[in-house]
Parts: structure tokens; sequence; C-alpha cells
């Protein structure tokens, strides 16, 4: 039997999360390839609705378990601490992982340069 081969997804995200699903969705009829999601948490956090946890004390994060339930994707807890392109190799802080193609989804960061006061000031 062949190797599987692995579609390796950094960081769930909005944009991490909706590509492995969507990944696993396109190859779900394909059993030679497998989706790994690589997150170093193990929930997403909805920041859409992060101004409602502040007013109602509503929870703003889902299980990463439970968003990849019963679909053909493998969690792993770690940060990711090096990629080798020239080898096709994710390293975690307990391991690595081959991979045949590669998703960074690291998502952004907001950074505010200028405050207000020193605009209005």
């Amino acid at each position: 039997m062949e190797a599987k081969k692995n579609i390796v997804v950094i960081e769930a995200g909005y944009g991490g999360i909706t590509s492995a699903l969507r990944l696993a969705r396109l190859f779900r009829k394909h059993p030679e390839y497998q989706i790994h999601l690589i997150d170093r948490n193990p929930y997403h956090t909805l920041k859409t609705q992060l101004h409602e946890a502040a007013v109602r004390k509503r929870e703003v994060s889902i299980s990463i378990d439970r968003i990849i339930k019963k679909r053909n994707i493998i969690f792993h807890l770690g940060e990711v601490t090096r990629i080798d392109t020239k080898e096709h190799i994710v390293h975690i802080e307990f391991g690595s992982l081959a991979f045949h193609y590669l998703v960074i989804a690291l998502g952004s960061q907001v950074i505010f340069i200028i405050s207000l006061q020193e605009k209005v000031g």
C-alpha cells in the first residue's frame, strides 16, 4: 500500500479552518490524501464575536475537535518551529510531519502605530 499524501495546514484561524474543511471536502473520495491541521491552541476563536463576549459574557471559542469531527482531518496541537521546504517537512515542537502540499494560514495581527492621543494632541 502506498503512503498517503499529506496536505498540511498551519494555523487554525479563519483561513486555516476554512482551508482544512474545504480540502477535506474536496478530497473526501480520495483516500490517498490526508489533511493535517496544526495549531498551538485546541480551540478556534470567533474574533468577529469578541464584542459580544465583553458585553454578554458569551463564549467565543469552539473546540477544533468539534469543528473537524467526522472529517478526514488530523489535528496536531503544537507550535511549528521550522519548515524545511527542500525536504518537505514541518517541524513541530514535539516532532515532525512530512508534507506533499503545504498551506500557511498565519492570519493577521492588528498593530496600532499612532495612538489616538498622539493624533489628537
